[in-house]
């Protein structure tokens, strides 16, 4: 079951028997289910939470992952052994002719040019200077011009992260997480035609209904209701062993958010390392207890996660199952924009989420991704 957000490509997928590699979760074990969030940071940046499950259907380990693009080419020259064994240069079909390198060799030349900053267009064979620009293309080997491609892009790289919006992640505490509320949109996807329940209310004065049976197969392309729908959410901490999250859904275009997402939970917290000066900013963790054990969450430096401690997939306890809901965020801020001598002035702190709402089937019903920024309460 794969949600992909056509805005910036931020995505959630699960899979029954997830494999990965234990040099990414860090074990050999066996896992019986998994969920993958993954969040854009920025064009060449992104993050990514594992919640993996064991075989007995109880959470196993949570991942975190901050990953990077790297757009740089391998400039290594490659071994003899991964050559073209043979080039021919008859006209046979598919051969390559030397004509054809000749014309690759041109083309390789023209765009390292142009990537470089060397040219800005087509010199013109009429002026002395497209000789002279010809001959120094002609005296460049190709590793030359592999290498000189190589910087142009790393150039080319570094121009597009300064020009990027300037949002870096920002480790956030709990005392910062509840100094506001958080107003945002969120991007509803709904499976219209998969009830949250199999046992939902009929229509009539009975109220009875029978389950819908399961489709094996069935194409669930094009079977999406999206919509955007206003939300704002707050976290009420007594600054003690208690905190609760409240959600409150506003106006609506199209598909809403469904009613099983929890509008207030309450949670225990058993460890707070927010304020701890003896734990790097980026390592320090605030673990929560949601929903009287049902749910685990925690806050790691600049991420949030909240994912059940159990999930059942158990037809024949369908009747006590409850849909669940699994959800990755990730804190930034924009601190390029602010006047470094204010030390008052606090960044602008934003926050990108993604959700995924199973039924109590254990079938994936709605996607949502959210953007929220904070608004603080003035002191």
């Amino acid at each position: 079951n794969l949600d992909v957000d056509s805005v910036d490509a931020s995505y959630s997928l699960d899979s029954s028997l997830m494999d990965l590699p234990a040099e990414i979760i860090g074990t050999d074990k066996l896992i019986g289910f998994g969920v993958e969030h993954c969040l854009a940071a920025s064009d060449n940046k992104r993050v990514r939470c594992f919640a993996l499950y064991g075989v007995d259907q109880s959470l196993a380990r949570i991942v975190l992952c901050d990953e990077t693009r790297n757009v740089a080419l391998d400039s290594t020259p490659s071994n003899s052994d991964s050559a073209p064994k043979s080039i021919s240069e008859g006209d046979g079909d598919g051969a390559v002719t030397a004509q054809d390198l000749f014309e690759i060799n041109q083309d390789i030349d023209r765009i390292v040019d142009k990537i470089s900053g060397q040219i800005s267009s087509e010199p013109d064979s009429s002026t002395p200077n497209s000789s002279a620009a010809s001959d120094h293309t002609k005296s460049s080997s190709p590793p030359d011009r592999l290498e000189q491609l190589q910087q142009a892009l790393s150039q080319t790289s570094s121009n597009d992260q300064e020009d990027d919006l300037g949002l870096e992640q920002h480790n956030i505490n709990l005392l910062e997480l509840s100094s506001g509320i958080w107003l945002g949109d969120t991007m509803v996807r709904d499976m219209a035609d998969l009830p949250l329940s199999p046992f939902d209310a009929g229509k009539g004065f009975s109220g009875k209904a029978t389950p819908k049976p399961k489709v094996k197969g069935d194409d669930s392309f094009a079977a999406w209701d999206v919509g955007v729908q206003k939300v704002a959410c707050r976290f009420q901490w007594d600054f003690g062993d208690t905190v609760e999250q409240v959600n409150d859904f506003g106006r609506v275009m199209g598909a809403e958010t469904a009613k099983t997402y929890p509008r207030g939970i309450s949670g225990t917290i058993y460890v707070n390392e927010g304020l701890s000066r003896r734990i790097p900013v980026d390592q320090r963790m605030v673990y929560i207890d949601y929903d009287n054990g049902d749910y685990v969450g925690f806050l790691l430096g600049s991420k949030y996660v909240q994912v059940p401690r159990f999930v059942s997939f158990n037809p024949a306890a369908m009747k006590e199952t409850k849909p669940f809901f699994t959800e990755f965020s990730v804190y930034q801020s924009n601190k390029g924009n602010q006047d470094s001598t204010a030390e008052n002035i606090s960044p602008e702190v934003c926050c990108s989420k993604i959700m995924r709402l199973y039924n109590s089937d254990g079938d994936l019903k709605q996607g949502c991704t959210s953007f929220y920024t904070l608004n603080q309460m003035d002191v």
